[in-house]
């Protein structure tokens, strides 16, 4: 079984991939130069969409919108959640909404009260000592969910 986690924003999105409950790659979409916000909003639908359509997975795991620090920041993001959900019903690959709450917390990061700045930290920390690899922060994040999703839904990690 394939599953497709997902770490997206327009700026930069993290994609992991996992077969039968084992981490396989990430790949990062980095489009954060590109100034224009619409522009740089449907070239990250493209290639998000490009890499299901290549991969073809047998379920997506997506992180869920959760409350930014501007509601215009908020909506942009339920905007691409929902591109990317419609792209999964056209080709008939389920998919979950994880809370950020849940995944950290089914990996071992305890939220409390700390701010994200010291969360993204943690996850780089143990994704490189999960995955051995020297993972971007939003290239850590995507395999941290699938890891979580996994874990959440008693699968081998």
């Amino acid at each position: 079984m394939k599953i497709l986690s997902l770490d997206q924003s327009t700026n930069i999105t993290g994609v992991s991939c996992f077969i039968n409950g084992e981490y396989k790659w990430t790949k990062v979409i980095d489009l954060h130069k590109e100034k224009d916000s619409q522009s740089r909003f449907h070239h990250m639908v493209k290639a998000i969409f490009n890499i299901i359509e290549e991969e073809r997975p047998d379920e997506l795991a997506i992180e869920q919108t959760a409350m930014q620090s501007s509601v215009k920041t908020l909506m942009i993001l339920a905007h691409l959640q929902g591109a990317i959900i419609g792209k999964a019903i056209e080709l008939s690959i389920p998919y979950s909404l994880v809370e950020p709450s849940k995944w950290r917390k089914a990996v071992g990061i305890h939220q409390g009260k700390k701010k994200r700045t010291e969360l993204k930290f943690e996850s780089v920390d143990l994704a490189h000592e999960w995955f051995d690899e020297s993972l971007s922060e939003d290239a850590s994040e995507s395999a941290l969910i699938g890891a979580g999703y996994l874990i959440i839904n008693g699968h081998k990690t």
